[in-house]
């Protein structure tokens, strides 16, 4: 997602955590749409954006990502079994 490159640290990248959509009207089929983000804040590792499709609106709604790096996480000494 290279809107995000000035928001992201090198090695880190973002993973969706909550996408809320609402469905505002029906579009005809073969109807062409549009859609939008719009990074609407960032608070600490959360970047929140507002969503919409539209040729007339459609749906609306809101999405939430996360940052993290992306390192390898380490492998643990030992094995937990149950």
């Amino acid at each position: 997602m290279s809107a995000l490159d000035e928001f992201l640290a090198d090695r880190e990248t973002s993973a969706g955590m909550r996408a809320q959509i609402d469905h505002v009207e029906p579009a005809r089929a073969g109807t062409g749409l549009g859609a939008e983000a719009v990074l609407a804040g960032v608070a600490r590792r959360r970047l929140v954006f507002t969503t919409a499709a539209h040729n007339t609106e459609v749906g609306k709604g809101s999405t939430v990502r996360i940052t993290a790096g992306t390192d390898p996480v380490p492998r643990t000494a030992g094995r937990l079994d149950g």
